[in-house]
C-alpha cells in the first residue's frame, strides 16, 4: 500500500484551507488510483516476462521459489528487483523442503555488485554447498526471502511518542514529525500506511507490503518512504487534473454520492506518460 503523493502536498497545490477537509477522502482515492495507473504504465504492477510478480516503486517483503537460469553458463538464479536479502535456502537434504541456508559471499554473490535493485544470484564455484541437490520440483530451485521492488528511499520522519503493541492503529508521534496522510512509513522492519493525521496522532494500517505488525518502543525511529521525483511529480500533476475535471463536461472522474466512492478515470494524460517513460520496465509483459 503505497501512494506516490501525500495528502498535504495535494491540498497545498489546491490551496485548501486547514478547515476544509471535505475533499480529503476523494483526494486520497484519486492519488491511489493514479499511483497504480503509473505502476501499470511502467509495467511494474503486473507480471514480468521472467515470471515474477511485479511491484511498484516501493519494497515488498515475501518469499519466492526461483529456478536456476538454464541458459546461463554460470550457476545463476535470475532474481530481478531484489532490494534487500533476508535469507536464501535450498533443498540440501533432497526432501523437497528448503532448510539449508546459504551465506552471501561464501556461497553466492548478488549481481550487479553495486547499486539496487539486484537482478541475479550467482553461486560460487568453490562453495561447499551442492545447489543441484534435491529431487523433483526442488532440483535447481532456491527459496529467497527478501524485499522486492523497483526503488527504495527513506527519509527521516520523527520518532514515536509511545510504546506500541502489534495491534494499535493510532500512533502518537513526537512534535515536529513529518508524517502525513497517504505516506507509508517504516518502524523497525514494519511498513505502516498512514490513513490520516491529527496533530501528533496518525491513524494507520499496520504491517503492509508483506511486513508483520510488531511491538515498538517509545522513541522508535520513524522513516518515510519516498519515490523517484519524476514519478511523484507525474502523480501530482495527473491527480490535480482529475480533481479539477470532476466539475467540467470533460470529467473522467466522478463521485458517486450513494456509494461514497470515486469512479476511476480513463487513463494517464500523454504528457504525464512522457514523465514516466524512463521508468518503463524493459522486460515487462504488457500482454
Amino acid at each position: 500500500m503505497n501512494l506516490y503523493q501525500d495528502l498535504d502536498t495535494v491540498r497545498s497545490a489546491l490551496s485548501l484551507g486547514a478547515s476544509n477537509t471535505d475533499e480529503d477522502a476523494d483526494i486520497l482515492r484519486i492519488v491511489e488510483a493514479v499511483s497504480r495507473e503509473a505502476d501499470g504504465f511502467c509495467g511494474i504492477g503486473g507480471r514480468s516476462a521472467v515470471g515474477m510478480d511485479g511491484f511498484g516503486f516501493f519494497p515488498r517483503t515475501e518469499s519466492r521459489l526461483i529456478e536456476l537460469s538454464r541458459t546461463s553458463r554460470w550457476r545463476e538464479l535470475r532474481a530481478p528487483k531484489l532490494l534487500g536479502l533476508t535469507s536464501l535456502k535450498v533443498d540440501g537434504a533432497g526432501d523437497d523442503t528448503y532448510t539449508t541456508s546459504l551465506t552471501e559471499l561464501t556461497d553466492f554473490v548478488l549481481e550487479p555488485r553495486s547499486g539496487l535493485p539486484k537482478s541475479a544470484v550467482r553461486f560460487l564455484a568453490d562453495s561447499g554447498q551442492a545447489f543441484y541437490q534435491g529431487s523433483g520440483s526442488s532440483l535447481g530451485v532456491a527459496e529467497i526471502t527478501a524485499e522486492w521492488g523497483e526503488y527504495s528511499e527513506l527519509i527521516s520522519g520523527g520518532t514515536t511518542a509511545e510504546a506500541l503493541d502489534s495491534s494499535e492503529l493510532g500512533i502518537d508521534l513526537t512534535g515536529g514529525h513529518l508524517v502525513t496522510a497517504g505516506r507509508t512509513i517504516l518502524i523497525g522492519t514494519e511498513q505502516i500506511y498512514v490513513a490520516s493525521v491529527s496533530t501528533n496522532t496518525a491513524t494507520v494500517e499496520r504491517g503492509v507490503n508483506g511486513t508483520t505488525a510488531a511491538a515498538h518502543l517509545t522513541g522508535a525511529t520513524v522513516s518515510i518512504y519516498r519515490y523517484p521525483r519524476p514519478v511523484e511529480d507525474a502523480v501530482l500533476m495527473q491527480s490535480l487534473r482529475l480533481l479539477a475535471r470532476r466539475s467540467t463536461s470533460f470529467a473522467s472522474v466522478t463521485v458517486n454520492p450513494d456509494l461514497g466512492q470515486v469512479e476511476i478515470f480513463k487513463g494517464l494524460d500523454e504528457d504525464v506518460k512522457d514523465m514516466l517513460r524512463r521508468y518503463i520496465d524493459p522486460v515487462a509483459d504488457f500482454a
